[in-house]
């Protein structure tokens, strides 16, 4: 067997590790005193801040706007450089509600992760060049 037949032993990101969580326009760090900290839109037009654990499926959330569970997002921005996090060309898998992205910085690895919008769904996966090199600890579905 070559070295390049060989499989690549992936990274496995466990459940708890804190993330590095950085503006993938501006790559202003996000996590400010223990949560990621994103400027929300809600679908009625109504501003504020969403809060996220800055660990790996901890699910810890904060809104200051009115968000019942399975509400949708309407939009997450950066609060550095008010650019949209949201993507267009990602779904959630467990409910095909739209996406957004943040980049990660963990186990020496720079990662785009995506994460649901809607409110109370944990579904949150890497691009698929990224799923080879880490696999998401505790997650059935990417």
């Amino acid at each position: 067997m070559s070295e390049n037949d060989r499989p690549t032993k992936r990274e496995i990101l466990r459940t708890g590790t804190y993330l590095h969580c950085y503006c993938p326009h501006c790559q202003m760090d996000l996590a400010k005193e223990n949560w990621v900290r994103l400027l929300a839109k809600g679908t009625d037009g109504t501003t504020g801040e969403l809060l996220l654990s800055p660990r790996f499926n901890i699910f810890q959330r904060e809104f200051n706007i009115p968000l019942g569970e399975g509400a949708g997002i309407g939009d997450l921005s950066c609060p550095g450089c008010n650019e949209s996090l949201t993507v267009s060309d990602r779904r959630c898998t467990r409910c095909e509600s739209r996406a957004a992205k943040m980049r990660i910085a963990v186990v020496d690895l720079d990662l785009d992760l995506f994460f649901c919008l809607r409110g109370g769904c944990p579904w949150h996966g890497l691009s698929s060049e990224d799923e080879k090199r880490i696999a998401l600890g505790g997650v059935s579905e990417t």
